[in-house]
């Protein structure tokens, strides 16, 4: 069996004893006292809360990355056959198409589908 006895305060080293003598009494066991703690310890305890504090604050940049990807991979199943086809139907005609968002085009012909659904998801108005 483990005791620990803790105890802060002005009169804590006279309680500690008169609490320890009773433990003992009533146990057969003395407490142990924790060890005061020296400058690597609140080192330590820093860095453990440093650390601790920083995956706290990057878990919500984490979430919204993976929701960000998760609609992405989304879209990408739903318009990469859709390009697939308007880039099968120019070869077959032997056309050129672009596609203009605003002051950004996008070439149908010259580029391959990554790189269409690329352009077409960062410039794509929210």
């Amino acid at each position: 069996m483990t005791l620990t006895l803790t105890l802060t305060g002005p009169g804590a080293a006279h309680a500690a004893e008169t609490a320890a003598d009773l433990l003992a009494t009533l146990t057969g066991e003395r407490p142990q006292t924790p060890s005061s703690t020296g400058p690597d310890d609140i080192r330590r305890d820093l860095a453990t809360g440093l650390a601790i504090a920083g995956i706290v604050l990057s878990v919500p940049g984490a979430v919204l990355a993976t929701l960000d990807l998760s609609a992405r991979l989304r879209k990408r199943r739903e318009l990469a056959p859709k390009v697939e086809a308007v880039k099968r139907v120019l070869e077959a005609a032997d056309a050129q198409g672009t596609i203009r968002i605003e002051e950004t085009t996008i070439s149908l012909t010259g580029l391959g589908t990554d790189q269409i659904l690329d352009r077409l998801l960062a410039e794509k108005p929210h």
